[in-house]
């Protein structure tokens, strides 16, 4: 190549640096302003504005004021509006200086002061009260991380003293994906000096697919979200009241290949929860909602959205009522079912496992009324259970000695004779499950089958019509 060459090619290399910088800013303006107007829109009792944006060549900065219409979210019209600016500095690529020299599109930092909070809560004020960071690749994949300082209650509410650990969390958004991790350490509350609470290693992690837009505006969209807490104990005057180990919580949104249906998983557990000198271990509780009409579901997130802050509760029904009804038949033609499929938890005397599911059979038209007898003819269900004969005698026991300590029978009795009573109780309410064919007895366990369908009711191998049961 001819040196004219190589000076042609540079020229145009710098110039396509130097000119860059004006175009990625001016798409970031543009997007911030539309991100901004569009939480301002969408997300009711809310606010969200641009103060001011000032757009350099290679830079820009911009203060972003969000605020709280504490009136519309709490139904008080005396309660008063909070808002806070942002503070948002953005860098113009291709070249990145601000977290050491690198290529890419943008970087930005974005920070609430956290001023006019000190009443309320301390904070190291060397720092801002939260702060995040970020780079957007040349490729388009933006990766962030953001931090909230360790955080002390104030003497503006004497009943409650609180300390929490700094909060760290990262996070990247690529192909219409959101992944997201972050950490609270510990979080420590003292409640009207009688209470002590103590949570550990709390731990949120998220995955969600979408476009931006639908993330700002809270339209429903696939998401994969926990949230565990390590340790938990509520004490009194230095006495264990409670202790849970391991919480998991976690939901799943979910949306079929042909985008028509949504399921809304939930699940819950524990690894161990001790009360009351009573242990127990492997808890879990797993729910599902499946088959929901995709339309339905967008509809009833808009009637939330439109009736924020409504307190009369006949213009909240009205609004269900007329949401179920422009949607019946997509509702109930998409055969909604609703299911625990697994539930359980055992103690020192035995393990109870349970499930559940019940939905509509397939349906060749929605009829114009929806009756008791349009139920009973449709209406599908399986449920089972099987509990240790051991765990099911103590729970009898527990539940006739709380009966008869709410009704003061119990005053009236010696240890013995409370014991004594319950045991014969208890051993009557499980005979009388038994005879009625409630439960069934299987070796060491008590045991409960149900099958529901076209009308027809079979508990325990025993069938019957389910107007019988009614």
């Amino acid at each position: 190549m001819s040196k004219k060459g190589i000076a042609i090619g540079a020229v145009v290399v710098i110039g396509g640096l130097f000119a860059s910088p004006y175009f990625i800013g001016s798409q970031a303006e543009s997007n911030v302003r539309e991100y901004v107007q569009l939480f301002d829109q969408e997300q009711p009792g809310y606010s969200a504005e641009v103060v001011s944006f000032e757009r350099g060549w290679f830079s820009s900065n911009a203060v972003i004021r969000v605020g709280l219409d504490l009136a519309t979210l709490l139904a008080d019209p005396t309660a008063e509006s909070v808002a806070t600016d942002i503070d948002l500095s953005i860098q113009h690529g291709p070249v990145l200086t601000d977290n050491g020299f690198s290529a890419g599109l943008a970087a930005w930092q974005a920070k609430v002061s956290g001023a006019g909070l000190e009443a309320y809560v301390e904070w190291d004020q060397q720092q801002p009260l939260y702060l995040q960071q970020g780079t957007v690749s040349l490729g388009g994949t933006a990766t962030y991380q953001d931090y909230i300082p360790r955080l002390a209650s104030t003497e503006a509410i004497p009943e409650l003293n609180f300390a929490l650990s700094e909060y760290r969390g990262d996070g990247s958004y690529q192909s219409e994906t959101l992944a997201y991790q972050g950490n609270y350490e510990q979080l420590t509350m003292n409640i009207a000096d009688a209470y002590a609470v103590e949570l550990n290693a709390m731990v949120i992690e998220a995955v969600g697919n979408a476009d931006l837009r639908t993330m700002i505006a809270g339209d429903f969209y696939p998401l994969d979200m926990t949230f565990t807490i390590g340790q938990t104990q509520v004490s009194a005057a230095e006495e264990s009241l409670f202790t849970m180990s391991q919480l998991t919580s976690d939901i799943a949104l979910q949306v079929s290949e042909d985008g028509s249906l949504a399921h809304v998983h939930m699940g819950y557990g524990a690894e161990q929860v001790v009360a009351g000198g009573i242990e127990v271990t492997a808890i879990r509780s797993h729910t599902e909602i499946n088959n929901i009409s995709k339309p339905f579901i967008d509809a009833y997130l808009d009637v939330i959205k439109d009736t924020v802050g409504e307190e009369d509760p006949e213009v909240l029904v009205q609004a269900m009522t007329n949401l179920v009804e422009t949607h019946k038949e997509a509702l109930l033609m998409a055969q909604p079912e609703f299911a625990i499929s697994d539930m359980g938890f055992t103690m020192e005397q035995g393990t109870m496992n349970a499930s559940m599911r019940m939905g509509l059979a397939e349906l060749e038209q929605v009829p114009a009324q929806l009756n008791e007898q349009f139920v009973m003819e449709n209406m599908q269900a399986t449920a089972h259970m099987d509990i240790a004969k051991p765990l099911a005698v103590w729970l009898a026991k527990t539940y006739v000695i709380t009966m008869l300590e709410a009704n003061g029978q119990a005053a009236q009795m010696d240890a013995e004779q409370l014991e004594q009573m319950a045991t014969q109780q208890a051993a009557m309410m499980l005979n009388s499950f038994a005879t009625q064919g409630l439960l069934k007895s299987e070796g060491d366990a008590y045991v409960l089958d149900v099958e529901l369908a076209k009308g027809l009711l079979n508990l325990n191998g025993q069938s019957m019509p389910l107007g019988q049961m009614m």
